[in-house]
């Protein structure tokens, strides 16, 4: 396959030669058989000869040691993006090799954190004696790194010599950084683990009762919803001709119409599509439900011409899939970024609006056509009525009502 790519002389002896000849040729047998075209494979074959060639040239070489020559190939390159560009293809290639057998693992050593034994304690705690959830260890545990870097940066090695000026430096330092609802989350999760630091002895006096954190109201937060005139300029401002226009249309048309989290939406399989019965299945929601909908035509429609005309051919069961080899399934931040793009474009940008806005949306709808409450529950996908009450705020035709007294009239 390689000597079929190559034109010019000097890279066709190159191929014939080069050590690496056969590793590059399996390689590029491996970018085609994802659906790499060929003017990225010619790209890709340009490069990992220029590659193989340098590394021929070195003394003790050894292709066990292969990506310890990277770096040493890309430094003669001034520009910053070419160099970044050639080192986004050699890795992957290097990366290949490693897998196949031929490369050893790299051999770097990373230094711990400041006060990595401490932190390994409160993670066995929190674990064994709190029994919370893995992601929830995981954030404490990147927040607390944060606050022991921290501390250690103002010259502090032993946790012991913590003082109260430290820990209010910091949370007054990180405020500038989140909302006030990620401070609240924050300071608790630092107050949480100061009080931990003490109850071991590790620190003299307990400062997690001196930490104020900004006080949080339920639902304080009116959520913001798009009208329908709002929700056709979006699907309006996508290009339907192209492929990522087709893919983009169908996931936009099914958060407006069914009100899905983004993470639904990437999830949907083949299957959980019945084109006889006009159903659309959505499994494993937010709180581990299913729902299933009426097909609407529009989605149909939309879904279909994705599917004969757009999808990449794959053996993945999920829909969505991205625009470029290597084609995998694609995830909510893709959806969330093509979101962002539209509403740009549909000049809708000018507060904080995402994919979550068409769920609201949805939910105004239905509020709108005066459906009752528990409907809307299970439209939704909530469990609980508990979880419909945010939604609530924004039926601005029955709060207006209530906003009046006897004897008055609306404007």
């Amino acid at each position: 396959m390689l000597e079929s790519i190559v034109k010019r002389p000097d890279k066709l002896k190159l191929a014939r030669t080069c050590s690496l000849r056969n590793h590059i040729n399996h390689y590029l047998t491996h970018l085609s058989s994802l659906g790499y075209k060929k003017i990225t494979i010619r790209n890709y074959a340009r490069i990992l000869l220029n590659f193989a060639g340098f590394v021929d040239k070195q003394k003790q070489y050894h292709i066990r040691n292969l990506s310890d020559w990277i770096e040493p190939f890309l430094q003669p390159v001034k520009k910053l993006y070419y160099r970044s560009n050639k080192r986004n293809i050699i890795r992957p290639f290097v990366r290949f090799l490693r897998k196949e057998g031929f490369v050893s693992e790299p051999t770097v050593k990373k230094s711990s954190p400041p006060f990595w034994g401490i932190v390994c304690e409160y993670e066995t705690f929190l674990r064994e004696q709190r029994n919370l959830a893995n992601k929830t260890i995981g954030y404490s545990i990147f927040y607390c790194l944060k606050f022991l870097q921290h501390i250690h940066d103002l010259g502090i090695e032993d946790i012991s010599l913590l003082q109260y000026g430290m820990v209010q430096k910091f949370i007054l330092m990180e405020t500038q950084y989140y909302s006030r609802v990620s401070i609240k989350s924050n300071t608790g999760t630092i107050r949480q683990f100061l009080a931990y630091l003490k109850s071991r002895g590790k620190i003299k006096k307990d400062f997690s009762k001196s930490i104020i954190a900004p006080k949080i109201y339920q639902h304080e937060r009116c959520p913001k919803y798009l009208t329908a005139k709002e929700i056709q300029a979006i699907l309006s401002s996508i290009d339907r001709r192209t492929k990522i226009g087709k893919r983009d249309y169908a996931i936009l048309l099914l958060l407006a119409t069914y009100g899905l989290r983004s993470k639904e939406a990437a999830q949907l399989k083949l299957e959980d599509v019945e084109w006889r019965q006009d159903k659309i299945h959505i499994r494993g929601r937010k709180v581990g439900n299913n729902s299933a909908y009426p097909l609407a035509p529009s989605v149909g429609e939309a879904l279909l011409s994705y599917l004969k005309k757009a999808r990449p051919p794959s053996s993945h069961r999920k829909i969505f899939l991205t625009s470029v080899a290597p084609y995998k399934p694609i995830c909510r931040g893709v959806i969330w970024h093509q979101v962002r793009k539209y509403l740009c474009l549909a000049g809708l940008d000018e507060w904080r609006a995402s994919t979550h806005t068409f769920r609201y949306s949805c939910a105004q709808r239905l509020f709108d056509d005066e459906f009752p409450v528990k409907v809307i529950s299970d439209y939704l996908g909530h469990r609980c009525l508990n979880s419909t009450q945010r939604y609530m705020k924004i039926d601005i035709k029955h709060l207006r009502q209530v906003a009046i007294s006897s004897g008055e009239e609306m404007l």
